[in-house]
C-alpha cells in the first residue's frame, strides 16, 4: 500500500538546500541555478531562501547524443548507452559528436538562464550547479563556465555525508549527479502519522 507520493520539486527543494548549506563554495542565502539535464528534457530550476522560485524546460537532453550515436555507428538504444558509459566508440566521435552535442547543451543552457535573467523578478544568480547523467562529461562543466559566466560545478548531493565503507566512493561521486533527486526524496520527513 501507497503511504506517501512525493514531487520532484520538493525532492529537488530539498536536495539543493542540503547541498548549499554543506557545500563550501555556495552560499546558502544567494540565489543559485540548478540545470538538470535529463534524458529528454533540460531543465533549468532558480532557488532563492530555500524555495524554487523559476523553472525552464527545453526538450533536449541525453538523448540527443545517444540518438545521434545510434545513426552514426549502427548501434542499438543499449548499445549506444553502453558505448558512452564503457568507451568502446571510434576515435571521431568525440570530435564528431561528443563536442556538437556539448556545444549544443551549453548554448541550450545559456538561453534557458538567460530568459530567468531577463525576467522582471530575476535576482543575480551567485552560483549554477550541473545535475544529470550528462554533468559527468569531461569538459562540459567548463564550456558552461565559458557559455554563461560565473561560477559553474557539478552537483554532488554527497559533498558532506559519510559514506559506509560498503558502498565504493569512487562509483557515488560519479554518479552523484544523477542521484539529486533520489538523495532529496531520501531527505523527506514524515508525519508520525505515517
Amino acid at each position: 500500500k501507497v503511504k506517501v507520493i512525493d514531487i520532484e520539486r520538493y525532492a529537488l527543494e530539498n536536495a539543493l538546500v542540503l547541498l548549499a548549506k554543506d557545500d563550501p563554495e555556495i552560499n546558502p542565502e544567494e540565489t543559485l541555478a540548478l540545470v538538470e539535464v535529463g534524458a529528454h528534457s533540460t531543465t533549468v530550476y532558480v532557488l532563492s531562501n530555500g524555495k524554487i522560485i523559476f523553472t525552464f524546460d527545453e526538450a533536449f537532453g541525453a538523448r540527443n547524443l545517444t540518438e545521434r550515436i545510434q545513426l552514426k555507428y549502427g548501434l542499438g538504444y543499449a548499445e549506444a548507452i553502453n558505448a558512452q558509459r564503457e568507451g568502446g566508440l571510434p576515435e571521431s566521435y568525440e570530435t564528431e559528436l561528443l563536442i556538437p552535442f556539448k556545444r549544443e547543451l551549453a548554448q541550450q543552457v545559456n538561453r534557458m538562464v538567460q530568459r530567468y535573467c531577463n525576467s522582471p523578478t530575476a535576482e543575480r544568480l551567485s552560483h549554477v550547479l550541473v545535475s544529470g547523467g550528462c554533468a559527468a562529461i569531461a569538459g562540459l562543466v567548463e564550456l558552461l563556465n565559458e557559455e554563461i559566466g560565473g561560477h559553474v560545478t557539478i552537483a554532488n548531493p554527497f559533498i558532506a555525508m559519510s559514506v559506509s565503507n560498503k558502498v565504493s566512493k569512487k562509483d557515488l561521486m560519479n554518479d552523484a549527479p544523477a542521484l539529486l533527486i533520489a538523495c532529496g526524496l531520501a531527505l523527506r520527513t514524515f508525519d508520525k502519522h505515517y
